[in-house]
């Protein structure tokens, strides 16, 4: 079955990264995380240390229910939602210091 989802983009020979690093999951990088996911990434590290209020709901598909949550916890739930064969790791914190050196060597070695 994932072959065939994915067999557009294998017949345009794209080439669609193993991972990708999403920083920030609003209204921008949930939609980012969300298309990555749904282009075929097998694999997600989101960043965000905020957590989901009102007014961000008007910029993103979610119920009430996930008012108070983690940014990254939400936007993970919603593409396994989606894709439940997409490796998510949310990580709810900042990426800089010692959580920038290390996604830096994660990266890498994803190459």
């Amino acid at each position: 079955m994932i072959e065939e989802l994915y067999s557009r983009q294998q017949e345009l020979q794209l080439n669609v990264p193993d991972s990708v690093t999403i920083v920030g999951c609003g209204g921008i990088g949930f939609w980012a995380a969300t298309y990555a996911a749904m282009s075929g990434v097998s694999c997600l590290f989101l960043f965000d240390d905020d957590t989901l209020e009102e007014s961000n709901r008007n910029r993103l598909p979610v119920c009430s229910s996930s008012l108070n949550r983690p940014k990254v916890d939400v936007t993970a739930d919603f593409i396994r939602a989606l894709r439940p064969d997409c490796t998510i790791i949310p990580i709810k914190e900042k990426l800089d210091g010692i959580f920038l050196d290390v996604q830096i060597d994660v990266c890498y070695s994803f190459i």
